[in-house]
């Protein structure tokens, strides 16, 4: 099996290249209908939460949430480094934090935003663009694989539902074997190890940090729940995102977490409002850094002394 789906990147990689982008038409009935099942779902959730005691709520903690959420921009940044330190490029933190502010933003369009951000960004600093594809698609892979494998071994710590939790991190494996074979076949300048080993470490950062930002949602709305629990929520808001039916799984995330929560002791409209409030409050913070990276891009374009980016840009004979 595994040999199988090796054998079908090279083909996936290609239709992406060559893919046609959806029509202005396409993207706005993708955008409106995700937006409605967003609100319906959302809507009808919170009518069907259950009574909360007054003392129950604790925003505060939605200023954590806040900065977890922009910690999560700035690690999503580093996938962007070590796609280009693997290339044999050199990217500076403010750089790589744009790009990852971009990327993000770019997800919520009707398309795989956040890959063709990143991918496109790396062929303008010189490489190939089919093996920025890849990288970036397995390092995309292995961010699944790592949400799987978390959620799995917490649910089956909690001795609950073990059954649940080996399916789970069985399934999450698979994904991040496949995703770590097919960035350590690829040709870079650092060791197929070393590489792999890095992917895991920040997409490991990256679960993490979106787990505990389900976990103090759920809290700051005045609900129990455990970090299992938030950490399945969060696998489910992952695999939304990397799917790419809707712009940044809108809808589709809220959708998966009302029928995933109660197999692990949420109820639906409990599940449902988490990732509602999640996303929107992890909407906000890319707001603000957006508008801050607008500003400074002015800026850097007001001042005539700033130096021009020495990277080389790929030309007719240089590009793929």
């Amino acid at each position: 099996m595994m040999e199988k789906l090796r054998a079908r990147m090279p083909a996936l990689v290609d239709r992406i290249q060559h893919a046609r982008a959806p029509s202005p038409r396409f993207k706005r009935i993708t955008l409106a209908l995700a937006l409605l099942v967003f609100v319906v779902a959302t809507v009808l959730a919170v009518r069907a939460l259950p009574p909360l005691p007054p003392d129950g709520r604790q925003p505060a903690l939605f200023l954590v949430v806040a900065a977890l959420a922009a910690m999560s921009i700035v690690i999503n940044g580093a996938e962007y480094t070590l796609s280009s330190a693997a290339l044999g490029g050199r990217v500076p933190l403010g750089d790589a934090t744009r790009i990852s502010v971009l990327s993000t933003a770019a997800n919520l369009l009707p398309i795989p935003g956040a890959a063709i951000v990143k991918t496109r960004a790396l062929q303008r600093r010189g490489h190939g663009l089919r093996i920025a594809a890849t990288l970036t698609i397995a390092i995309g892979i292995i961010w699944v694989g790592v949400a799987g494998v978390m959620a799995g071994t917490l649910v089956a710590a909690t001795g609950n539902r073990v059954g649940l939790g080996i399916g789970l991190t069985a399934a999450g494996l698979v994904i991040l074997v496949l995703g770590a074979v097919i960035l350590a076949n690829q040709k870079t300048v650092m060791s197929s190890r070393r590489l792999v080993v890095w992917a895991l470490a920040i997409e490991i950062v990256s679960v993490a940090l979106t787990s505990v930002r389900f976990y103090l949602v759920l809290r700051a709305i005045g609900f129990d729940g455990s970090l299992a629990q938030s950490a399945t929520l969060a696998a489910t808001a992952i695999v939304a995102s990397a799917a790419g039916i809707f712009p940044g799984g809108l809808g589709l995330r809220e959708l998966l977490s009302s029928a995933v929560g109660p197999a692990v002791g949420l109820s639906s409209a409990v599940s449902t409002v988490v990732a509602a409030v999640e996303r929107i409050a992890g909407l906000a913070v890319v707001a603000i850094m957006a508008l801050a990276v607008m500003f400074i891009d002015r800026a850097d374009d007001a001042d005539p002394g700033v130096e021009p980016d020495p990277t080389p840009r790929p030309t007719a004979e240089t590009a793929p």
